[in-house]
This record gives C-alpha cells, structure tokens and sequence, in this order.
C-alpha cells in the first residue's frame, strides 16, 4: 500500500487503497494539525533531552507528543521552526495538487 505525507501537516497522511488515495488523520489530528515534520522532529529530540535522566527508555508516544505540542514549553522552543515554515507555505502545492500529483506516481507503476 502506498502511503504519502504533507511534510507540513503531521496530523494527515494520505493512503492509496483500492485505486484510489483517501485522506487519514491522527488520533490526536486536533493537536498536531498545522505542526510540520522538522517541528516533529524537533520535538521529539526536546522530549528525549527532558526525560534523558531516566534510568529506563521513554517511550515517545502519540498522546507524549501530543502534550507536548500543547505545552507552553513547546510553543516556545518550537517558535523559530513554525515561523520558518510559515515561510515557505506560499511555495507549497495545494492538498489537491499532492493527490493528484501522488494518483499519477501510483498510475505510471
């Protein structure tokens, strides 16, 4: 199954089943919506440096993340990132154009 991702939107993925792509959404879509990949990313390793000190693994999972995302700690530190991405949003293809674009890849195998 082919799966496809806005780098820009965390909260969506889009799968192609049956011959066609439909659109998935995150349990916690509320809160991660809007968020990009690098802002993901970024987060994740915060989450890791905070918790570092434990003497066992920390398991990151959607419902930590999502938290996080929430936390003014997070908005914060994550600041610099959403303002760099809000930037490129104006060279960034429409939801539409991603589909299309994902149904030829998918078409021309």
């Amino acid at each position: 199954m082919a799966v496809r991702f806005d780098p820009f939107d965390i909260g969506s993925a889009f799968a192609f089943v049956h011959n066609e792509w439909h659109a998935c959404h995150s349990e916690h879509y509320l809160t991660l919506r809007g968020h990009s990949e690098r802002e993901l990313m970024l987060a994740t390793e915060e989450i890791r440096r905070l918790h570092q000190d434990h003497s066992q693994e920390y398991a990151i999972t959607g419902r930590r993340l999502a938290d996080f995302l929430t936390s003014v700690e997070a908005e914060e530190f994550l600041l610099k990132q959403r303002i760099s991405d809000g930037e490129c949003t104006g060279i960034r293809p429409s939801r539409l154009f991603l589909i299309r674009s994902m149904q030829l890849a998918v078409q021309r195998r």
